[in-house]
């Protein structure tokens, strides 16, 4: 009877896996593939297929599961979005009093405070919302508080002038700016479910004072999920995410598992860890605000620690199934979310490829049992790490552009540290409460732990290709190889043989060597202009066959730091190292994303204007600068530099007043080729420069001022005649740039234009 139970209970496990499987398969489809309009009729469809697959006898049931749970996804995906996203829209545009509860502390940034809301309203959608305030307002508001707010609704399906489903993938169906004075007229009667977020808050606030500055920012940032100080270090948040460490901080089901590990060697009873381990998970979870990855891990380890409890077997694919159900079940959109998908995918690796590669590399036991207990761990984190990259790094590549070459090595030499710092961070954040010099004391000791970590992945990140970026075909096509080499040896092997992975393996790095020495340092030609998309913001790249020239590294209003776009560019040409830096002046659109730039690559020189008004971007570059050891290049007059046979003429600031007629402009020589640059000079400055200079005709122009009205004048296009124009601009920015009238005169002039915002990246290759 016991095995007929058990087989009973399997098969019911596989049922809800393979429901599971299909109904997140429908989403998938329905979120990325298929229009509105075609989902009652793909959910139709499905129904339909239920009659000729009764007549499949032998896996009749699987079928049926299968079809039911696509058409239960493509209904429910419609439904969502006709319940609740299309109702939120039509109130899209409209300036009215919201009364909403406050769900999370304010997050402060540079010139605006965001605060996560739920609507209590009764005309307005009772949903989660994002509130943005750039009038200086909101940071005493905190959990649980009921507040009516001014508010201009935007959608949630737009970002940065860009249809985007980061918003709804969260939940997120409104978004508002506070367009007056708002009141607080009391506090919700459920304000004590938000106890978790006081703790997560204390929590943050004990990691910072009690942890040595150089480490408390990261240390915070892995013990409650808020990265707010982490990404201020651009230079620690680049080599994390380089060398294929930044999962650490993104808090997930590793962390779930430390404290549960932790929590099953004080209570040496499995009975007393379930019982104090559900709610304590439940607890974390609400602390770092139910992110997908944690919710998955949290409804894992539960069903994890409830199963004997109730006498049943853990099935991982089945609480996986379950945990990803149940999310998708709440929001639909969730699927489209890289959190969701890089979670349960980094879960599925673990399930189906880990135990495998285990196999393969656990040796001989060793008698003795430290050197046993070694092996093992080394085995287990390279396992691990192998299996969730398996099926992580299609997702990372397409979502992120890059893949980390190093991260096993990385996570080996690492992991064990943070896991550490992980469990003693919490003692030590606990200790700060009581005793604050203590608490001191003991962050002293344990922070040395993130600061081994911080060396490690720097130097990992200044490796020659630590990070793979997906910017050429060839990247792109060698990634595609080693999934069918791997696919190809496991399904062509012999029957009954075990999987050997060391063939596929051995061909798949062979390819990355070629590709890395013959592919990835080609250009198209000898010299190779581009206007990277960097959204409302330039950066401008000259490559030559050996050097390598950056002009501006900014932007604003875009998801993607400039930094790491103009580094994806440049390092998908296999280059590791910036020559020459020129900032033509430090307003943020121009300067934002050199710290992001300079902690994923070398820079040699820096050159700047010296005489500009100074500001915070041009602080914090030059400091870092002379922390990294870049030669500093003050421009102060006109001046000649010259980058592996391309001669670059700075000219010195001409104009007065504002910061944008302080800037550098750069006209830039390659045999008969010329090129202009002028970054943000208006009209005046640009009159000034072709009085004083002969410029002669030019082939190229990076179009000054994103393309304002105040630029690009019609006394310039006439002396310097170009024949081709870049444009550097963002999606429906609220400048409105390019403007009508800069297109126009373009157009008068005959030359052929190019835009960042409708054509991307935009470049120009030149032969010998």
């Amino acid at each position: 009877m016991e095995a007929v139970a058990e087989k009973r209970q399997g098969e019911g496990m596989r049922y809800l896996a393979l429901f599971a499987g299909g109904y997140a398969a429908a989403l998938l489809a329905a979120h990325y593939l298929l229009p509105g309009t075609l989902l009652l009729p793909a959910a139709a469809l499905m129904l339909a297929l239920l009659l000729p697959a009764a007549l499949w006898k032998r896996r009749r049931a699987m079928a049926f599961l299968l079809l039911i749970a696509a058409a239960a996804g493509f209904l429910w995906y419609w439904g969502y979005t006709r319940l609740f996203v299309a109702p939120a829209e039509a109130f899209v545009g409209q300036k009215r009093t919201v009364t909403v509860c406050v769900t999370d502390y304010p997050k402060a940034y540079d010139d605006y405070t965001r605060v996560t809301v739920r609507s209590v309203d009764a005309a307005v959608p009772h949903r989660k919302m994002l509130v943005y305030d750039y009038d200086g307002g909101m940071t005493e508001l905190r959990p649980g508080d009921l507040v009516d707010l001014p508010l201009k609704l935007t959608s949630a399906a737009v970002r940065y002038g860009e249809e985007s489903d980061v918003y709804l993938s969260d939940g997120v169906l409104l978004r508002g700016y506070r367009s007056g004075e708002y009141r607080v007229p009391g506090r919700s009667p459920l304000r004590f479910l938000f106890a978790p977020k006081a703790l997560a808050r204390a929590m943050g606030t004990q990691a910072l004072q009690c942890f040595p500055a150089d480490v408390a920012p990261l240390m915070k940032a892995l013990l409650t999920g808020d990265k707010q100080e982490y990404y201020a270090d651009a230079s620690l948040s680049a080599a994390m995410q380089s060398a294929g460490f930044s999962h650490i901080v993104a808090v997930s089901g590793m962390h779930v598992g430390f404290l549960i590990t932790a929590l099953g060697l004080l209570c040496r009873s499995r009975r007393r860890t379930a019982v104090i381990g559900m709610p304590l998970v439940l607890a974390f979870m609400a602390m770092v605000g139910f992110t997908p990855s944690v919710t998955r891990a949290g409804i894992m380890q539960c069903m994890l620690l409830a199963a004997p409890l109730l006498r049943r077997e853990n099935d991982p694919p089945t609480a996986l199934s379950a945990a990803g159900l149940l999310l998708l079940l709440i929001n639909p959109y969730a699927i489209g979310g890289a959190g969701f998908q890089l979670s349960f995918a980094a879960m599925a690796g673990l399930i189906a490829v880990s135990g495998r590669v285990y196999k393969w590399l656990a040796p001989t036991a060793p008698k003795n049992a430290l050197l046993r207990l070694i092996a093992h761990s080394i085995c287990s984190l390279l396992a691990a790490s192998a299996g969730a990259m398996a099926f992580t790094t299609p997702i990372a590549a397409w979502r992120f552009g890059f893949v980390p070459l190093y991260g096993i090595f990385t996570n080996l030499l690492c992991l064990w540290a943070m896991s550490l710092a992980f469990l003693l961070g919490w003692a030590v954040c606990l200790i700060g409460l009581l005793r604050p010099a203590w608490g001191a004391a003991a962050g002293w000791a344990v922070g040395w732990l993130p600061r081994y970590v911080s060396f490690v992945v720097r130097c990992i990140a200044r490796l020659p290709y630590a990070a793979l970026f997906m910017g050429t075909a060839a990247a792109r096509w060698w990634l595609l190889s080693v999934y069918a080499l791997f696919g190809a040896a496991y399904f062509l092997r012999q029957r009954g043989r075990p999987f050997r992975p060391l063939p596929p393996l051995l061909a798949s790095l062979a390819g990355l060597a070629l590709l890395l020495w013959l592919g990835m340092p080609h250009l198209p030609g000898a010299l190779e202009l581009a206007a990277i998309d960097v959204g409302q913001g330039q950066s401008f790249a000259a490559l030559t066959k050996n050097g390598t020239v950056l002009i501006d590294c900014g932007s604003i209003g875009t998801a993607e730091n400039a930094g790491d776009a103009a580094a994806g560019y440049l390092r998908s040409y296999g280059r590791g190292r910036v020559d020459l830096l020129i900032l033509t002046h430090f307003h943020a659109d121009h300067a934002n994303g050199v710290r992001r730039l300079m902690g994923l690559m070398d820079v040699g020189t820096l050159a700047y204007p010296v005489d500009c008004e100074q500001n915070e971007y041009m602080d914090d570059i030059l400091c870092a600068c002379r922390t990294q050891n870049v030669e500093l290049l003050p421009v102060t007059g006109d001046m000649t530099v010259a980058v592996d046979g391309l001669e670059l003429r700075l000219f010195a600031p001409l104009g007065e007043g504002d910061v944008n007629e302080q800037g550098l402009l750069i006209r830039g020589d390659w045999g008969e080729f010329e090129f202009l640059v002028t970054g943000d000079a208006g009209t005046e400055v640009e009159q000034k420069l072709i009085e004083r200079n002969d410029l002669g005709d030019l082939e190229l122009l990076v179009v000054g001022h994103h393309g304002s009205r105040y630029s690009t004048c019609d006394e310039l296009l006439e002396d310097i005649t170009p024949e081709v124009a870049f444009i550097s601009v963002g999606a429906g920015n609220s400048y409105g740039h390019p403007t009508a009238e800069v297109l126009r005169r373009l157009d008068d002039h005959g030359i052929t234009v190019y835009r960042t915002d409708l054509d991307g990246t935009v470049s120009l290759s030149l032969g010998e």
